[in-house]
């Protein structure tokens, strides 16, 4: 499986990113590619990589369940789940994907 979103500055997913599944690179690759008109952007130069989180990906007050809704398209286990006190960040939980998730980091325009 490949995971991919669109909701990110450069390398960096932005928190509560959509994040789609994908059975193969090349479907997960075309969707980063979606937004870009072809005709006026340099599909050849697209810099496709693996994004980071500032902080996390979602942030819950709750102690999250095996089956939230905002897990998906991931299962429980494919996560990784700080508690209060296993982060900087206060009183909420971290949550973020183990694996990884495909970013469009740079295209260029194309050059005539």
């Amino acid at each position: 499986m490949f995971y991919a979103t669109l909701d990110t500055e450069a390398d960096r997913i932005s928190q509560n990113a959509y994040i789609a599944a994908f059975a193969t690179r090349d479907e997960a690759v075309a969707y980063l590619l979606s937004r870009y008109d072809a005709t006026e952007w340099d599909h050849a130069s697209a810099e496709i990589g693996v994004g980071r989180y500032g902080d996390c990906w979602i942030k819950v007050h709750s102690v999250p369940g095996d089956a939230e809704p905002y897990f998906a398209p991931f299962a429980a286990d494919d996560l990784y789940i700080a508690r209060p006190g296993q982060h900087p960040g206060g009183r909420a939980w971290w949550i973020e994907p183990r694996p990884e998730v495909l970013v469009l980091e740079k295209i260029n325009e194309r050059s005539e």
